[in-house]
């Protein structure tokens, strides 16, 4: 058994299948178009064909609920939601910042996580890797003003442990760039999810796999 992977919360649509280890059998990576958010179906047929397998060699889908785009991360979370009404499959709804820090955690004690969220502000998120998995010390919308209190924060946290900084905001890395003094790996992505760490959290939350999935949102559509 396998289980499906999607996120739709940020500039790429990503579909894919893993194992219960958290090990990609197939990954699809598209540019988050209209286009191409109308095609998710299709492109979850492929990855199920690229992984040799059929919808009911699944357990569960594992999806990215946000923070995010608030349109492109309720396409994903519906479709998930769909899929498991309709073949009878769990779905496991993660935080897409927490799949981003999940990627890095083997690597880091904490990972920070900034996303641009338009309106001159930004997503941030603080984890930390600990005995019982990685664990969420907070998620905040902030405005570009307060880059600094971020990366005063990410100082402090430095401290505590190796620390890795992964953003897709230019605000950010200039602002973790003039610290000079700041003791940590910066990672500018263009998108900060990667299905590895939707596989991650996929195979170590398996048990909380459910009958749907909720979009996370820092702050309320309108």
């Amino acid at each position: 058994m396998f289980c499906a992977l999607i996120d739709t919360s940020g500039g790429n649509i990503l579909v894919g299948v893993a194992d219960f280890e958290g090990r990609l059998i197939s990954a699809i990576d598209l540019p988050h178009t209209k286009e191409n958010a109308m095609g998710i179906a299709e492109h979850f047929a492929s990855a199920l064909e690229t992984a040799g397998i059929g919808i009911g060699d699944l357990e569960y889908v594992c999806v990215g609920c946000g923070p995010g785009s608030f349109i492109g991360t309720r396409t994903g979370v519906s479709y998930a939601n769909g899929l498991a009404s309709a073949s009878g499959i769990r779905t496991l709804g993660v935080g897409s910042m927490e799949a981003a820090a999940a990627e890095h955690s083997n690597s880091a004690a904490n990972v920070i996580v900034v996303r641009e969220a338009r309106r001159n502000s930004v997503f941030a998120g603080v984890y930390r890797k600990g005995d019982g998995g990685l664990r969420t010390l907070g998620e905040n919308e902030a405005s570009l003003d307060d880059m600094k209190e971020i990366v005063d924060g990410a100082a402090k946290l430095a401290q505590d442990g190796s620390l890795v900084i992964v953003t897709d905001s230019s605000a950010m890395r200039d602002a973790v760039c003039s610290r000079n003094s700041l003791r940590a790996t910066l990672l500018l992505k263009p998108n900060v999810v990667d299905l590895r760490g939707i596989a991650l959290l996929a195979a170590a939350r398996r048990s909380s796999a459910s009958a749907s999935a909720d979009v996370r949102y820092l702050r309320q559509p309108v």
